[in-house]
């Protein structure tokens, strides 16, 4: 984990400050080896520019993202919400390949 990056759950804002620049390196660091796209190093530089705990805490979601590996379909459903109940709850408007007449 990288100085400074919290390395388990979050439960209060860090602590502290960090630049700006410090905090892209930061970032860019719990990203090496993800290809990055010119839009991607934007909103990274962008991330960086925000408050010490919001980097930080980002930064630190990516690290524990990546070093818990993926997660199967199972990993991604609430405690106490059965898939089927999920994917139902899932459904709206904006997914629908049909549409339907304005009047």
């Amino acid at each position: 984990m990288t100085a400074g990056v919290p390395g388990g759950p979050v439960e209060t804002p860090p602590r502290g400050f960090v630049p700006q620049a410090e905090q892209a390196r930061i970032l860019a660091g719990v990203l090496a080896g993800i290809e990055l796209g010119a839009w991607d190093r934007q909103i990274v530089q962008w991330l960086a520019g925000w408050d010490t705990c919001t980097a930080l805490t980002v930064a630190s979601l990516i690290a524990r993202a990546r070093a818990a590996g993926p997660a199967g379909p199972r990993a991604m459903t609430p405690p106490g919400v059965s898939r089927p109940a999920l994917q139902a709850s899932t459904t709206s408007p904006w997914h629908t390949t049909t549409r339907t007449k304005r009047r």
